[in-house]
């Protein structure tokens, strides 16, 4: 026996995780309109990467509907860093020791 799970666009998944998770970006378009930058000022492409978490330095949040996704991201992943942001606006990471906080610096 084989399940296959379909998500609302119709595309197929072998994985129920997957599937999910491919809804759950279907469902938040906005986060692709934010740009998020490393320290020497290169884009990284996927804000869902692990690696663009960790390395993220400045994040670019150009209107409100990708500030509520940022937050549902920042909820859905566990990247908690990511709630700092609570407006549009040009956004830098501030590292203290091994913590780090997002502060805005511009609109």
């Amino acid at each position: 026996m084989r399940t296959i799970y379909i998500a609302d666009d119709g595309k197929e998944f072998d994985d129920k995780f997957e599937c999910e998770h491919y809804e759950w970006v279907l469902n938040h378009q906005h986060l692709k309109n934010i740009k998020c930058y490393d320290k020497d000022d290169n884009e990284l492409k996927d804000i869902m990467e692990e690696d663009t978490y960790y390395y993220c330095h400045k994040i670019i949040v150009p209107t409100d509907e990708a500030v509520k996704e940022l937050s549902d991201l920042a909820h859905y992943t566990g990247y908690c860093y990511y709630s700092h942001i609570t407006e549009t606006g040009t956004w830098i990471c501030e590292e203290n020791g091994t913590d780090g906080k997002f502060v805005k610096v511009s609109d």
